[in-house]
């Protein structure tokens, strides 16, 4: 796919593809028993997993953003299953929209997200909920100003294939 043509792009509030941005529970994890389950907080690394204790599942396809610490702002897709401490909150997705939010469109708003977000948050100044779905990102529109949710999936599938491509093409020189 050719380089990003915004031509066609216009600034999408947070409030209008997210119906709430759902803080995640305090909890001590230092008495938590180690288990399965990640745990999301406030971190800029490793998908913002603090790590792995015995809690029940709160969320899963769902876009986290950091709101405390030094990765304040940062934000992460998890298609997996996740509990979410009250560093960090979920976005849950306009009831209507909910069938628009594939993988590959959900990674391509959260790279959008995160690269406004980690900009303009940080420890001085937090993401709120309210913050985040008052925050305005640009994505490409259709000639009606919606979203324009299928160059998103095609355009984030074709970059996680070259991804994939090259990394098939390291490894391969890798071995020999």
């Amino acid at each position: 796919m050719q380089r990003i043509n915004n031509e066609h792009f216009r600034e999408f509030k947070l409030s209008d593809l997210f119906e709430r941005a759902e803080r995640g529970q305090s909890i001590r994890l230092q008495i938590v028993q180690e288990g399965d389950m990640p745990v999301i907080a406030a971190s800029g690394t490793n998908q913002g997993i603090a790590g792995f204790y015995e809690l029940k599942e709160m969320y899963r396809n769902r876009i986290t953003i950091s709101c405390n610490g030094a990765g304040c702002g940062s934000t992460f897709y998890h298609p997996y299953p996740f509990f979410i401490s009250g560093d960090a909150i979920a976005l849950i997705e306009k009831p209507e929209l909910k069938k628009y939010f594939t993988e590959y469109v959900s990674l391509y708003i959260t790279t959008t997200i995160n690269a406004k977000f980690t900009k303009i948050y940080s420890y001085e100044d937090k993401c709120t909920g309210d913050k985040a779905l008052n925050t305005s990102i640009l994505l490409p529109s259709t000639a009606d100003g919606s979203p324009d949710w299928f160059y998103m999936e095609r355009y984030m599938r074709e970059m996680i294939e070259r991804a994939t491509r090259k990394l098939a093409v390291l490894r391969e020189r890798e071995s020999t």
